[in-house]
This record gives C-alpha cells, structure tokens and sequence, in this order.
C-alpha cells in the first residue's frame, strides 16, 4: 500500500565490492532519486564497502562510500553488487555480515551476481532468486536448493534479486509500485525514457533471431530446442522432425542462414555452456562433461580442443592464474 511521504524513509544501504556492475548499481539507485523527487522522503540510501574505502568497478571507474561493513547501522535494506567474478568475494567476513543482517529481519538483495553472494551465504534457500544469464547455468549446479527461475529480476519475501543491468531499474520500479502506488512507479519510469515496466519473466536475453541475426522461422525453432536441451542432447533428426523439417532441409537451411551445419551449432551451444562451467564453478570436469551432454572427459576434451584450441583443464588454469 502507499506509504505516507511524511513517514520516516526507507533506508537502503548497497554493499559494493570490487569489480562491481556500474550500470546495475546506477540503475538500483537512480529510481529512489526520482521518487523522492516526486514524493519526497522516502528513500535515503548509502555505499558501503567491506573496509570502507573506495571500490573500482568493473569500468574502472572508482566509486566512494560512507562506510565499511563494521560501521554500517540500522540496516533495513542491503543490496549486493558485485559484477563477472563474483567467487573472488567468498570470505566469511562478508557472509557473516550477511546472515548476521538477515537475522535481524533486514531485507537483502543481489544485483547482477550479487544474488550468488546471497546463496553462498546460505540466505536464499526456498527463495526464488535470478542471476545474469551469463552465470545462470553455474548458480544451478551449485544452489540446488535455490529456486532459480532465471527471470529478468525476483521479488521473493525479503528477498530481492536482479539479473544486472537495466533489469534493476525494473526491479525497482515494482519495488516502489508495490510500497508507494503504481502511478508514482509510472512517474518515474517515464523520467528515465523507460516505456513500461518489465515483467520478471520477460527475457534477459534478446530473441535468438536478433541476437544470431537469423529470421528462418524453423531454425529459430531448432536453436530453441538446441538450448533447451544441453544436458540430453537430441538427434538433429528428432529435432528437424519437431520443427516440421527433413534432415537434409534442415542442414540447407542452417548453412544458408548460419554458415554451419546443425550439429556443429549444437556443439557449440553445449561447448559454451561447459565454458562457463569450468570458469564459474569448482565442479569436477567429468561432471560438467555429463552436464553438457558428453559421456566421457575424453568426449569433452576432444570436442573442447576442435573449437577453442585447448583442452578443459586448460581453461580452468587460465581462470586459476596458472
């Protein structure tokens, strides 16, 4: 219900660490801005980072707070940006902090890959909770017993998670509709040139015909289906046949509209998801083989080696420094 103006604000503190996502912090702040100017009082907010002194962000950018994580109070609110890595913030003084603020009923938050903080943490089991797209696959096999929807941004409880980006002006933006009233959300998703409010499940990411620049109806189809099954791969017959095409229409229209056959762009759909596995996660090879679709170490590593020039164990030292 809206909330009356004169009423002490909310205060909502963001807990930056290095590396973090700019545009999924400015796109969390600026709504508060513009509510308040709207309806003033509402929100006050404040950056908070584990020392207190000042965090780089992922654009180089350096970005001041007003306190660390000792000297942070009356935390009602705590949003957690972080940005690509975030298993470099994995350190029991953050987690600690974390659960020591849920136990006093404080609502937490993760931006971008904040939301993986959070289930690190162990504070979102039986929550709903999103992650950008990019980490998606990972946040799964690591947090069974998180309900991970892959949604543009959740609202769970006192739980609140974005998938980055522009996706935390949308978050949000529910957010102040569901305390302060709809028409004072439109307001300010109207200031920011925003036409309209996104749904948690609109997509994170563009349609596979704008983002492959493909429009053939039926291999737009066939890559949906590809995506949809990574773990279990199907036969390129069973898949023409769903999308009501011959194998050999099905290999012509692939190499007319992608350069490449069928079955080499259902390897490397599975390929880049075991990318991301092996750089976003300690799971063992052979288990991220078996997750991608492969029976063996031996299968992935062949594969692995036919498109990025190097075998598995490779990319994860790369990501270790070694």
């Amino acid at each position: 219900m809206p909330q009356d103006s004169l009423h002490t604000p909310q205060a909502v503190h963001f807990l930056i660490l290095q590396g973090f996502s700019m545009l999924g912090l400015l796109a969390a702040v600026e709504p508060l801005r513009a509510a308040n100017r709207f309806s003033p009082n509402l929100f006050t907010w404040q950056f908070i980072s584990v020392d207190g002194e000042p965090v780089t962000a992922s654009n180089d950018m350096a970005f001041d707070v007003q306190s660390s994580l000792a000297d942070a109070c009356q935390v009602q609110t705590c949003i957690v940006c972080t940005g690509y890595y975030p298993e470099q913030h994995f350190e029991q003084r953050i987690f600690s902090w974390l659960r020591d603020r849920a136990g006093e009923g404080c609502v937490l938050g993760g931006i971008d890959t904040g939301s993986i903080l959070l289930a690190k943490s162990g504070l979102l089991r039986g929550y709903r909770a999103t992650v950008h797209w990019e980490h998606l696959n990972a946040f799964r096999e690591d947090f069974t017993e998180v309900h991970i929807t892959g949604a543009l941004y959740e609202i769970d409880r006192d739980r609140l998670t974005s998938s980055g980006g522009i996706s935390s002006l949308d978050m949000m933006l529910q957010l102040i509709s569901v305390q302060h009233g709809y028409p004072l959300a439109v307001k300010v998703s109207e200031q920011f040139i925003h036409e309209r409010i996104r749904e948690p499940q609109d997509e994170q990411r563009m349609p596979i015909s704008l983002r492959l620049q493909v429009h053939h109806p039926e291999v737009v189809r066939a890559i949906e289906i590809m995506e949809q099954n990574l773990q279990e791969p199907l036969s390129v017959q069973d898949i023409a046949a769903t999308v009501g095409l011959s194998s050999r229409q099905m290999s012509r229209v692939f190499q007319d509209n992608l350069d490449q056959s069928p079955s080499r762009l259902y390897l490397k759909l599975r390929l880049e998801r075991a990318r991301q596995l092996l750089r976003q996660t300690s799971m063992r090879i052979l288990d991220i083989a078996f997750a991608c679709g492969f029976q063996s170490n031996a299968a992935l590593s062949r594969a692995y080696r036919s498109v990025y020039g190097y075998p598995p164990l490779q990319e994860r030292r790369r990501m270790d420094g070694g």
